[in-house]
């Protein structure tokens, strides 16, 4: 039997989840011997997808066995067990089936041919292993306030783009630390790029042995850059000027830290639940664009933000081709893109009318903060207002859903599903009149 590569994919995370509950349920991981099993579920899932959102205080609800327990699986999800299986296998002298490496290309948005399979793979988990060990080493040494645990947990949460942290109030904790928080600013926006454009970088200057000799950077990598850059500095601008006409001072540090972290790591240096709705907005936005491909960050991506736009702006200026950065984009590129945002935006539109629904008793609970409740689900962020510990039971198992369709993506899990089709008539066109 043939098993898809979105059927292998999809299925991976599943395990690793339920796997991940069953251990959070032992008693070697909760001080209290025993954790409810829908919160079990919601905070496994939440770690697995690398999410960060918490129904119960990572800190105080966990042992540092059952922390230890959360940090292995958000580095699992991060990576991908199929990524650590597939080594694994290459490392015993094994070899991987044609579907697995197409499920690993899948995953990493390549096509590498197979020999290179193995090297990406070495340098995949060598390179994350390596950064955040480093990270772990510099936050160790100039945050008095972390332990070599801690500061682990936290460079390994910043790199996976995870957003856990062991201590109650997140990096609150350590606001004062500004060199910290660059630290970890650093941590996450490296580990949002992804692994095509960070080997890109380095094959350019020719630390992996091998010196690309291209006149200039790929498309990919271009926009995957010009994207990040445009929405940390904007993101930075528009918090603190946002903060600033509403009456409220956010510091400048505070300001960045949370426009590199809102994209999809879920840290917060200041409370997020005190931040007046137009900023709440701006983070929502922020939330759903996300990183960038093959990499640990969540959200539709820049690469498809990126696409989006040129194809819009094409769109206005009737142009017969959408070109971007003197390069063409395929027609198929274009729909790929429409299509997940789509899709993007109805899925949370529904979500917030599902917990417009379940939580629909609780006074506590504003639209607003439902909706940056869905949004950062969804787009694997991590950061809330406050009210996830008040979720109901069906609430929280709607946020679990979140949580893994947004790892996952929508059209991977579609693909599960639906098979392509290849239809063999070729229908009449006919006009339609739009907007």
């Amino acid at each position: 039997m043939t098993i898809h590569p979105h059927t292998l994919l999809v299925g991976s995370f599943l395990l690793l989840i339920v796997l991940g509950t069953a251990l959070l349920e032992q008693s070697f991981a909760t001080p209290a011997g025993s954790l409810a099993l829908i919160d079990a579920l919601f905070t496994a899932t939440s770690a697995v997808c690398v999410t960060g959102l918490i129904v119960v205080d990572t800190s105080s609800a966990f042992t540092q066995s059952g922390q230890a327990v959360i940090m292995l699986l958000f580095q699992l999800g991060g990576l991908g067990i199929m990524t650590f299986s597939a080594l694994l296998i290459f490392l015993s002298g094994g070899s991987l089936s044609m579907r697995t490496q197409h499920a690993l290309q899948e995953t990493f948005y390549q096509r590498p041919a197979a020999h290179k399979l193995r090297r990406d793979l070495l340098w995949i988990v060598g390179l994350t292993f390596g950064i955040e060990a480093f990270g772990a080493l510099v936050l160790w040494t100039f945050t008095p306030e972390m332990q070599l645990f801690d500061a682990l947990f936290h460079a390994v949460s910043a790199f996976c783009n995870a957003g856990f942290s062991t201590f109650s109030s997140s990096v609150m904790q350590i606001d004062k630390r500004h060199f910290s928080l660059i630290v970890i600013m650093v941590l996450i926006i490296v580990g949002g790029l992804g692994y095509p454009v960070l080997f890109e970088l380095l094959d350019r200057h020719g630390l992996r042995g091998v010196r690309e000799r291209k006149p200039k950077l790929s498309l990919h990598t271009r926009a995957c850059l010009r994207v990040t850059v445009f929405l940390i500095i904007f993101g930075t601008a528009a918090l603190f000027v946002g903060e600033a006409l509403m009456g409220h001072h956010l510091p400048f540090i505070d300001a960045l830290f949370q426009s590199v972290t809102t994209r999809t790591a879920g840290f917060n240096s200041v409370d997020i639940g005190a931040l007046q709705t137009p900023t709440l907005l701006i983070i929502i936005a922020w939330m759903f664009i996300g990183g960038s491909p093959a990499s640990c960050a969540g959200g539709i991506k820049t690469t498809t933000i990126f696409v989006w736009f040129a194809a819009i702006r094409s769109f206005i200026r009737e142009e017969a081709e959408v070109a971007i950065l003197g390069r063409r984009l395929s027609t198929q590129l274009v729909n790929r893109a429409f299509s997940v945002v789509s899709i993007g935006l109805l899925f949370n539109m529904f979500g917030i009318f599902v917990l417009s629904v379940t939580e629909r008793g609780d006074p506590q609970i504003s639209l607003t903060s439902l909706m940056f409740e869905q949004f950062s689900a969804f787009a694997t962020v991590g950061l809330s207002t406050g009210i996830t510990p008040l979720l109901s039971a069906p609430g929280k198992l709607w946020i679990i859903l979140s949580m893994f369709v947004g790892r996952v993506g929508p059209l991977a899990i579609a693909a599960v599903f639906v098979r392509e089709y290849v239809s063999r008539v070729r229908y009449p066109e006919e006009y339609v009149m739009i907007g």
